[in-house]
Formats: C-alpha cells, structure tokens, sequence
C-alpha cells in the first residue's frame, strides 16, 4: 500500500476523531504489512510520538475481554495505544479469507465482534467525520460574533503531548457549539501559561490523563484569566483518575475549594436560548459503577465550580468530557455519554455567549 501525505493525513484526523483502524494482511503478505508499519511511522514521527509502536496485544487487553470469548486459539494482534485506547490494530493472520469462506468456527468471527464492541465501549458504531449536530432548531446567526477558545500545553511527566489528547474535540463538537450559541467557533493555537498572552481567549480548555503539576508563574496566570472575566474548564480525559485528582488539588490551591454546581444554578438548569437542562445528564458505565459505588445518584451533572460572585468562572469534571463530546469511545472510561458530554459544554459556550 503507497498513501500519499493527503492520505495519511486524514487517516490521523480519522484516528484522532475517535476512528479505529484494523490492518489485515491478504494472504499474509510481507509486503502489505510492512508498508503498514511505514504508514505508522509516517504519521506518528517518532520525535513527537515516541510511545506510538506497534506492540503486541496483551491476552488481557480489552479487545480479547470485553465479550468474554473463551479462544481456543487467541489471533496474533499489534496495536499502538494513546494511553487512553488502541486505535490501530495490525494482524498476523489472514482473518479475511474465514470471513469471506463463511468459515464461522475460527477465531476471526468472534474477533470481530469484539474489535467492535471494544472500538465503541459497548456503543453505537457511527461514522467520525459525520455531523453530531441536534434535531433542536439552531439558535440564529451571530454573523458578527465568535466564541474563543483555547487548550492549554502542559508538558507531561511521561508523555510531553499529554495535554494533545484532545486534538481534535473542538474541531468535532464546533458544529454543535455554533448550533447552541449561533457563534462561529474559533480554537486559538494551542497556549502556555505564563508565556503567551491569553487575551480575546473566552474559555481555556485543560485536559490530560497524566497527574498535572503546575508551576507559580502557570497558577498565576490561570488567577490573572479568570479574574479578568476568563472562564477555565478543566477535566480528566477518559476519566483519568490521576489527573482529577492532582487537577482538583491544583485547582483548589488557586482558587480555593471547589464546591459541587448547585442544581438551581443557570448554567446547570440551561436557562437561556440554546441551553439545556443537566439534571437529565447521563454517565457511561463504569462512571454509574463508580456513583454507585459512593452511594452517589447516577443522575444529573456532577461538576465542581469555583465562583467569582455568582459566575462559574472555573468548571472541572473528574469524568470526561472532552472525548465523550466529540464521540470518541475510551474503552471502559468513566465519563458523561456523548448526547450529555454535549450539553455540558454546550451550557459552558452558550452562558458566555448570552446577551
């Protein structure tokens, strides 16, 4: 196989939309394979993915459990993860020609249907270029007006493009926000706190899975944003425990102790033109097994705030958002679904856009 770069590139922002792609080798061709394990180094450079590698998959990796086959015969599978979930698979056998033979008793039919049920967490299998805009009527044109938006770059311990794990969540949920607020979306280049200026920015965007340590010049700057009208959303991408955690804690020691989003307040209830409401909100499994778990309701939005008067000028989610709002399927990953994933920062875009 020979992709061009146009090519390829797309293939990345398919994978970076939430896409899984399977490689399979017609009658186990070296050839084939080996212009695959090309095309993987091509779109993740080693200098800017250098965790990217096609590795052998793990007899308990998720794509070998989530239906709890019992294999007479595991298939020879590579991958290569984002930490978060594998996105490519490369097989050693030939699992095409069973399919098409209609040889049922091998491993690849099975196969296949947990490749499915991993790629989207027991969900449904949609297409990631296609529109995730509501049947609602949109909020009308604001030819002259745009909502700013930008993520924020903090280089990881482990992996120095932990902050990147939401390549691409903005560019996919823009269709929506502009359908809820009636303004056209612009993501700003990704900033550094203390370093670039964040000015015209409406909300910065912090997500990562890593534990998240900031340094006095980057709290400051977080103060100087929102006390100067910015509002910050905050959560952990594909739910990561390490992240919330240290995140909160940064959070707290900036702004003080975050408090629960009270039911009442407007950006929860949605009260204005394009709003929702977030008591109907809804979590994905393993995030329900986790409320449970606290003796906690299952319904209704759970997000933290820290107040500046009566504004929510700092909103953080322990479950993700980021992902879930653009349909990208984390395997197992305690977060909102997408629908409410959605309306959460629907909410966030369309308070900061009303009149």
């Amino acid at each position: 196989m020979k992709f061009s770069e146009e090519e390829m590139l797309k293939l990345r922002e398919y994978i970076q939309r939430g896409g899984t792609i399977l490689a399979e080798p017609s009658d186990h061709s070296e050839a084939f394979t080996e212009s695959i394990e090309e095309l993987v180094r091509l779109m993740f450079p080693a200098r800017y993915y250098p965790d990217y590698n096609l590795e052998p998959i793990a007899d308990d990796h998720g794509v070998f459990t989530v239906l709890g086959n019992q294999w007479k015969e595991r298939p020879k599978l590579r991958g290569i993860s984002d930490g978060s979930r594998t996105f490519f698979f490369l097989s050693d056998g030939y699992m095409s020609a069973d399919w098409q033979s209609n040889r049922s008793q091998s491993e690849a039919f099975p196969l296949a249907m947990h490749l499915l049920f991993y790629a989207t967490d027991l969900g449904e299998l949609k297409g990631k270029f296609t529109s995730i805009v509501p049947e609602s009527p949109a909020v009308k044109k604001r030819e002259e007006e745009s909502f700013t938006v930008a993520r924020v770059e903090i280089e990881g311990q482990k992996d120095p493009r932990d902050w990147d794990a939401a390549a691409m969540s903005w560019k996919a949920a823009a269709p929506y926000i502009e359908h809820v607020t009636g303004c056209t979306l612009e993501e700003n280049s990704p900033v550094k706190l203390g370093e670039d200026s964040l000015d015209g920015i409406r909300l910065l965007h912090i997500t990562g899975r890593e534990k998240m340590k900031l340094s006095g010049d980057q709290r400051d700057a977080l103060k100087a944003f929102v006390n100067e009208g910015g509002t910050l959303l905050v959560d952990a991408y594909a739910g990561s425990q390490a992240f919330a955690d240290s995140a909160r804690a940064e959070l707290a020691a900036i702004f003080g102790e975050l408090q629960p989003l009270a039911t009442d307040s407007l950006l929860a209830e949605g009260r204005f033109e394009g709003g929702a409401d977030l008591s109907r909100a809804r979590f994905k499994l393993t995030a329900r097994r986790i409320l449970r778990a606290r003796g906690d309701s299952t319904n209704g939005q759970k997000l933290e705030v820290a107040l500046i008067g009566r504004r929510p000028a700092v909103v953080f989610s322990e479950f993700d958002l980021c992902s879930a709002m653009a349909d990208i399927e984390n395997f197992r990953s305690p977060g909102y679904k997408p629908k409410s994933a959605r309306e959460i920062v629907g909410n966030i875009a369309a308070m900061l856009t009303v009149d």
